[in-house]
């Protein structure tokens, strides 16, 4: 035993045994459920190592000790806890100084370290400390060099039992190791140990439908065969989650999760020793990060770093019958066939509408019918020149020139142009309207019924009620738990302003919370992945503890991973993740922990409002990214947003120099309590551009017709207006609408708009790889990312100014026009001359000085954040 020295302590367990941080979870743990369940009052730990335990136990007002052969292991137990730790072996008697009989022994992962003599002595040694014992000793291990006496449980059962203990076997060690069992000391007769035993085997056979096995394939460069191959137990009912050993030289692992059976798998997780590894699925389907998979041998395979030691899968898997999974691949079935018959009806129907376009007889025919929807073709004139008054009041606001845009919209509906292609817009609206059930079907069956009817499958099988969506309005009185506390500025704004639900401890950690809405996938583009990564580089920089708080939806970790590896940033090394998304629905049954000592770090102002009645440490961060006071109207929320931006307790991290000079001129409260920072385009994220000449040209908008301030009303209108006047010729040009929501524009040439919708970040990248042009208008005072997107992917970019944004010195290719109507389409057209100059836009492009590392960029701005702290 003289051997377990620094250097088995190192390297020996798997990972570093001085990683206090890595193993206090297991051990807070342990040393809860034995309060929990035993209650001891005095417990000695035979095989102590660093008095992980026997601190924790003591924590928690256990009168604990412990013995241990290393006097390096003891040597490194912290100083409050050494005093009750002694080097002895546990074939000896104990030492002088420590009590000789405890409430509880325990003794893990020991014996199969000692001969087989030995381990009968210090059984013996143990039973004569206590009535109650926790042993577990693996039964598999052969590969780690030390262990000389790896024996099956029932092995260790026997030797107990010789000394008149016996398992308890009501009583589930398997949150210590599968192979650990609480060992008491009995006057029982042979019948009363016969009727415990085929008692607990009648227990275990009523839950045998309920296990499943599972295997890990080693590929030790040859491939995956039975030869190398460990089993696995899982249950339906428990989440699953092992640590496997990897043998050296195994280059990569398979999980077959389910042996006979089909399965579904939600939250699949894999972390090695060093970074979280990727999974790749076989032989199955994903749907919004759920696998589903047949009988036909289901496969998840994992690529290892060098000098893997261990692998960690975490997962919920539901085992489904083959009947079952039939019947619902048959219902998918039907529902695609469903959905194929649809869609060759909506080509029929788009078919016949290209004949009309054509046909002179059947559009006189069309005229005709439209007479009769005179008074819908009014209720639409209505609806039309309402949204012109709005858009009038919104330019006059800041421009003066509502009466301006109200006569360039009268011309539009008095144009000749206009009145012609009226019957064609009545056909198009009554196709639509048979369409629509069609479309209807159709998105529901493709984008959410799916999703949502695997997520249902899901929560039924676990046996809990499907959750509804959370609440967007904190105003809202419906589905609010009787004893959920409402924050007096509930009901005012609509955002999640209400304090986050806390529990107080009184632990020691540097730790910074970063405090945001979301980070699904969908919405993980722009400023919630900036917020991401300046606090991850702040939490790298300090060795601070990240914690990553969602209000508006669960959580996913991959998705934080995925922006980081995109984005050229090192993980936070220790990162943990909270919601609360579902508080309005159910009350908070896992309260957020917090300490005096917990940075925040908000990312809007309603964050920062909930922040407020949340922290113990008054002052905290707050990043902004636009001027968040323009997205209202005078009241409540402006209000409440106003008063953020003067907060005493507050610093300011700004996003851009444009929104600095802003604020110095508008809020300068801001700027003196503050910095800024300039953003960061890294060359990953974007495509080799190369640039040759074309027959045919791609145009982006940037279409969002749900957020007032990208100006979608005026961009529609500048489009159809460089149309009209032949500067934007749809023969060489084809407009690519990209935004949620957005509709198809029909210029007024008879040209349609081709919308993507909302895309991924992958599907934006390749799609501006191609891009020619980018029209990207925002109504506020600097110019948001997509300028910056297209100009790194090569493309010319066409925005507005306002106030303080009037140049864009980091790149020629990105032109800046007043949105005076002759001035706008002056630019444009300046925009597509430079566009279809490939030359020039080139030079533009490869002399840009748009910054490309947010190490870089960042780096004084860290600075700061870490002066403050």
């Amino acid at each position: 035993m003289s051997g377990y020295a620094k250097q088995y302590y190192d390297g020996h367990l798997g990972d570093n045994y001085h990683n206090k941080d890595e193993w206090a979870p297991f051990f807070r743990n342990f040393a809860k459920r034995i309060v929990e369940d035993i209650a001891p009052k005095t417990v000695l730990d035979i095989g102590c190592a660093f008095g992980y335990m026997v601190e924790y136990l003591r924590e928690l007002g256990v009168e604990a000790w412990g013995i241990d052969t290393s006097s390096y292991a003891i040597s490194q137990a912290d100083e409050s806890i050494r005093p009750y730790l002694r080097v002895s072996s546990a074939c000896d008697p104990l030492p002088e100084g420590m009590p000789q009989t405890y409430d509880l022994v325990l003794n893990i992962e020991v014996l199969e370290h000692m001969s087989m003599e030995d381990g009968e002595i210090a059984i013996q040694r143990m039973c004569g400390y206590a009535d109650t014992i926790i042993f577990s000793s693996t039964g598999d291990d052969f590969a780690e060099p030390s262990h000389i006496n790896v024996q099956q449980p029932s092995y260790w059962a026997t030797r107990f039992a010789k000394q008149g203990y016996y398992r308890n076997l009501q009583y589930d060690l398997n949150y210590v190791s599968p192979y650990a069992m609480r060992l008491e000391k009995k006057q029982s007769s042979i019948a009363d140990i016969v009727f415990d035993y085929e008692f607990f085997l009648q227990h275990k056979q009523m839950q045998k439908h309920d296990a499943f096995t599972s295997k890990i394939y080693f590929n030790m460069g040859s491939g995956e065969s039975e030869e190398n191959v460990q089993l696995l137990t899982g249950y339906a009912s428990e989440p699953f989650h092992q640590r496997i050993n990897i043998p050296t030289g195994c280059r990569s692992i398979r999980f077959d999760p389910m042996e006979g059976s089909g399965c579904l798998i939600w939250n699949l997780h894999a972390h090695s020793d060093s970074q979280p590894l990727p999974a790749a699925s076989h032989n199955g389907y994903s749907v919004d990060n759920i696998l589903l998979f047949s009988t036909i041998d289901p496969q998840v395979h994992f690529d290892l770093p060098e000098n893997c030691h261990w692998v960690e899968i975490s997962a919920e898997i539901t085992p489904m019958s083959q009947a079952g999974w039939l019947e619902l691949c048959a219902a998918v079935e039907k529902q695609q066939h469903k959905i194929s018959e649809l869609l060759a009806a909506v080509d029929a129907q788009v078919h016949d509408l290209q004949n009309l376009t054509d046909d002179n007889a059947a559009l006189s025919h069309e005229i005709e019918e439209y007479n009769k929807l005179v008074a819908y073709e009014r209720d639409e004139k209505d609806a039309l020149k309402r949204e012109i008054q709005d858009y009038s009041n919104l330019v006059a606001h800041e421009r003066g020139e509502a009466q301006k845009v109200a006569d360039a919209y009268a011309r539009t509906l008095n144009s000749t142009s206009w009145k012609i292609t009226k019957p064609m817009r009545f056909v198009m609206r009554t196709v639509k309207t048979v369409l629509r059930p069609l479309k209807k079907v159709f998105v529901s069956l493709k984008v959410n019924g799916f999703k949502t009817t695997l997520k249902k499958v899901k929560y039924k099988l676990q046996g809990k009620q499907v959750p509804s969506a959370p609440a967007v309005l904190p105003c809202s009185t419906s589905a609010v738990p009787a004893n959920h506390k409402r924050s007096p500025l509930e009901g005012i704004a609509a955002a999640p302003i209400d304090p986050i639900e806390t529990v107080i401890v009184h632990d020691s950690v540097k730790r910074l919370n970063l405090v945001t809405d979301t980070i699904d996938s969908h919405s993980l583009l722009g400023g919630v992945a900036t917020a991401l990564i300046v606090a991850t580089e702040f939490a790298n920089r300090y060795d601070y503890e990240l914690r990553i708080i969602t209000r508006n939806s669960d959580v996913n970790p991959t998705n934080y991973y995925h922006i980081m590896e995109i984005s050229g940033i090192e993980p936070a090394k220790n990162v943990s993740f909270y919601s609360d998304f579902d508080r309005k629905q159910k009350p908070v049954d896992y309260k957020l922990e917090i300490t005096k000592d917990d940075i925040f770090f908000a990312t809007s102002w309603w964050s920062a409002q909930a922040i407020t009645a949340t922290t113990l440490r008054p002052r905290f961060f707050y990043i902004i990214q636009e001027v968040e006071t323009f997205f209202y109207n005078y009241g409540g929320e402006h209000l409440l947003c106003s008063q953020m931006m003067e907060n005493n307790n507050i610093d300011y991290i700004v996003n851009s120099q444009y929104l600095y000079r802003y604020f110095q001129e508008n809020n300068p409260h801001i700027t003196e309590n503050g910095c800024y920072f300039e953003p960061a385009f890294p060359e990953k994220l974007y495509h080799t551009k190369t640039f040759t000449e074309k027959s045919r040209y791609k145009l982006f908008f940037y279409a969002r017709p749900n957020n007032p301030r990208n100006l979608y009303s005026v961009g529609v209108y500048m489009l159809n207006l460089a149309v009209e006047r032949g500067i934007l010729d749809t023969n060489e040009w084809d407009v690519y609408c990209v935004g949620q929501n957005a509709p198809v524009i029909q210029f007024s040439n008879g040209v349609s708009s081709i919308n993507l919708g909302q895309l991924s970040w992958t599907e934006y990248a390749e799609f501006l790889a191609d891009i020619d042009l980018g029209l990207c208008l925002m109504y506020t005072p600097h110019p948001s990312y997509p300028p910056f997107d297209v100009a790194c992917s090569g493309g010319v970019v066409l925005t507005n100014k306002m106030m303080n944004k009037v140049d864009f010195p980091y790149c020629k290719n990105v032109i800046l026009a007043d949105l005076e109507e002759d001035a706008f389409i002056e630019a444009f057209a300046k925009s597509i001359a430079l566009a279809k100059n490939m030359q020039q836009r080139k030079h533009n492009y490869e002399t840009n000085t748009i910054c490309r590392s947010w190490q870089d960029t960042l780096t004084e701005t860290i600075s700061y954040m870490g002066d403050k702290v």
